[in-house]
């Protein structure tokens, strides 16, 4: 018999969608250390991004580059979808989570593999596409958090 508390029900369900504690994915979401996988893939953007207009990233300037490319892209959708809210009254509920997974249908589950700057789908366990939707899913309650207290700011 276990020395172990018992689970919660949300650790359990957590567990069985992503085999990894909370403590783990709240790590993997907060630290760019601890989420190694998304560095050479936005790394690898940086670097065809440079190439691209003629320079090459340094050795030390690729990491750096590499978190440039993931905030930036993130960032400026995040102002699409804040331009977009102005035209509702009130942005329906669930519109950032809504367009956290369209990102990640489309971009990491396509257009990446598509243009060759990451494997098939096919090639990369589920786990893998779970806490990628996981990731991107807190970028969505996240944002439509953020454009709430932007809205309610504004309207005072």
């Amino acid at each position: 018999m276990s020395d172990e508390p018992p689970k919660s029900p949300r650790t359990l369900t957590l567990e069985a969608v992503l085999p990894a504690t909370p403590e783990q994915v709240f790590l993997m979401l907060t630290e760019p250390a601890a989420t190694a996988a998304m560095g050479p893939l936005t790394v690898k953007v940086a670097s065809k991004a440079a190439s691209a207009v003629g320079a090459s990233l340094s050795t030390g300037s690729r990491q750096v580059a590499g978190q440039v490319v993931d905030d930036g892209f993130g960032t400026f959708w995040a102002a699409v979808l804040g331009a977009l809210s102005e035209r509702w009254e009130t942005p329906p509920p669930g519109t950032g989570v809504a367009l956290g997974i369209l990102l990640w249908l489309s971009v990491d589950e396509a257009a990446l593999p598509a243009l060759g700057l990451s494997g098939k789908a096919s090639e990369y366990p589920r786990e893998t596409h779970l806490r990628g939707l996981a990731a991107h899913v807190v970028f969505g309650v996240v944002l439509d958090r953020a454009l709430a207290l932007l809205r309610a700011a504004v309207r005072r």
